[in-house]
């Protein structure tokens, strides 16, 4: 699997100077690592992570990261980590018993899960 660094996190060519601007900041704060514990790694443990929190697995196992990217929010909206700015994540992910899915996910996000919720912010459900 390619071995991933802050530089190869694709930019949206739709971002604006200002939210450009955030990218340095974001990365202090949220993707810092060090020899043992790597971006790869950190980026994996958040794909099993978000695959065992989200979908029917429980063992997860990435098979790929296609594309980490940079993007804007809808709308400017923003995020429980106080930015209008996503690391955007898809990879390929084998959820065991014969499935094998796409997963798409805000990195960040899923950094700040909780039990309660699933994500940083709430998501209502059919039952809601």
């Amino acid at each position: 699997m390619k071995t991933f660094k802050t530089k190869d996190i694709v930019r949206s060519e739709n971002l604006t100077l200002a939210q450009l601007r955030t990218i340095p900041k974001l990365i202090n704060e949220w993707l810092q690592t060090d020899e043992e514990y790597t971006l790869n790694r950190l980026i994996i443990d958040q794909i099993v992570m978000f695959a065992n929190n989200c979908t029917e697995a429980y063992a997860a196992e990435v098979i790929k990261i296609e594309k980490l990217e940079w993007v804007g929010n809808w709308k400017g909206r923003k995020n429980d980590y106080s930015s209008d700015i996503t690391v955007w994540v898809t990879a390929i992910v084998d959820l065991g018993q014969d499935k094998i899915v796409r997963l798409s996910f805000d990195l960040f996000d899923s950094m700040i899960m909780t039990t309660d919720t699933g994500c940083s912010g709430r998501i209502a459900g059919k039952n809601d």
